[in-house]
């Protein structure tokens, strides 16, 4: 079975599939105008430029077609029109809430099945998030769909973490996920024909989509921003406060500190070194000029938040994980702060991906300080940018197996951008 040929030309293929020695180059050698084509032609522009993003992300002419990261497989879809935020302003209300249900009880003893060496981080946040909110999301939702959805977002997790043999990964995952929204349609279907169905995100999404087939797949794309995305956030966090950086070898053990920061600003440093959404995604309606570049329609045009993050006009020490920066933010942070986006497309759960994972934070700040055991070499891209492999554990003893923070001597240089 050898599938549809790729028609994307090599240099998208080459960025798509390993986009971190490209966003090396560009941080070692930025462009004047913070434009980076990506292949042969301008079928694909990387945005870093402030400016420049505010233009493409909040374009009041709709020159180009804005794609949510948790609606855009619902066919129905349009993000930032007018429709479309008769859901997004409740859904935002809703999710806020969620978060705020959660006893500090409940993320202790989450948490406490996602320490020790057989648990490897993003995945075991993965887990985490999905016992907290899982029954939250959808309370009445049959347990053996609520295992399929499980495994579909773990799933989607190994795909994330494996360079090779993703193809069979993704195969059963589709399957897994088509049985798993098989059963959220019929539980919108049956909660559809009664007049006194719960008033709960289920009844949210009804009201808006006609259709339960987009009812499950929007309420599937909710349990993997949920789990995934903001798991994301978190993990990054635990890595970071240990003093991981890019250079960190595999089989390091981080001895973990006691945090200097507030829970907040850890969150927000975080998402400024490695945003989750790392790509903003926009495609060209009608011929038009983005700074010096030309576009034709079809043509596609990302934000790249990591870079625009590490802008050091805006940025002291950019490279630099800082959560005290914070206290007192630079002065045109929130035009070069963007790890949610901006205008149409804006992520709906901003607020959950911030707020949980700073209050999670709090709560394993009550205790010892956790050591890191680094076990990838690298973050991870794809539809998230996810931390390496790595488990958390006990304080060792001994001082001896804390690793130098500034990486390893033979690449320290070349990693210095990031």
């Amino acid at each position: 079975m050898t599938g549809m040929p790729d028609r994307r030309p090599p240099g998208v293929r080459e960025f798509e599939s390993d986009p971190l020695p490209h966003l090396l180059d560009w941080l070692r050698q930025p462009a004047p105008d913070g434009v980076y084509p990506v292949g042969t032609g301008p079928d694909l522009l990387v945005v870093a430029d402030w400016a420049l993003t505010r233009d493409l992300l909040a374009d009041p002419e709709e020159r180009f077609t804005a794609r949510s990261a948790v609606f855009g497989a619902v066919p129905s879809w349009v993000s930032g029109s007018a429709h479309t935020r008769a859901l997004t302003s409740p859904l935002a209300r809703y999710l806020d809430m969620l978060w705020r249900r959660v006893t500090d009880e409940e993320i202790r003893a989450a948490a406490a099945n996602a320490t020790g060496p057989d648990h490897r981080w993003p995945t075991a946040g993965v887990l985490l998030y999905w016992r907290l909110f899982a029954r939250l999301l959808v309370p009445d939702l049959p347990e053996r769909v609520l295992r399929r959805a499980e495994r579909a977002i773990l799933l989607a997790e190994r795909i994330g973490d494996r360079a090779g043999g993703r193809r069979l990964l993704r195969l059963r995952r589709r399957l897994v996920s088509s049985t798993a929204m098989a059963g959220l349609a019929d539980l919108s279907a049956d909660r559809r024909a009664e007049p006194d169905a719960p008033d709960d995100l289920g009844r949210l999404l009804r009201d808006f989509f006609d259709s339960d087939d987009d009812v499950a797949v929007a309420t599937f794309a909710l349990f993997g921003a949920v789990c995934r995305a903001s798991s994301s956030v978190l993990s990054w966090i635990l890595l970071l406060d240990a003093g991981w950086r890019l250079g960190t070898g595999a089989g390091v053990t981080l001895r973990g500190t006691r945090a200097s920061a507030p829970a907040a600003d850890r969150v927000r440093e975080a998402l400024r070194l490695w945003p989750a959404t790392w790509l903003i995604e926009r495609e060209v309606r009608r011929e038009t000029w983005l700074g010096a570049h030309r576009l034709k329609p079809g043509d596609l045009a990302y934000v790249c938040p990591i870079l625009l993050h590490r802008d050091p006009a805006t940025w002291t020490e950019p490279a630099e994980y800082r959560p005290r920066r914070w206290a007192a933010p630079p002065e045109r942070y929130r035009e070069a702060y963007l790890p949610f986006g901006t205008g149409p497309g804006a992520c709906v759960g901003a607020r959950f991906v911030t707020a949980m994972p700073a209050r999670i934070l709090a709560v394993l700040d009550e205790g010892d300080p956790l050591a890191v055991t680094v076990h990838g070499a690298a973050p991870r891209f794809d539809a998230i940018c996810a931390p390496p492999a790595f488990s958390l554990g006990s304080q060792p003893r001994s001082d001896t197996t804390r690793a130098d923070r500034s990486g390893h001597p033979n690449v320290r240089g070349q990693l210095r951008a990031l």
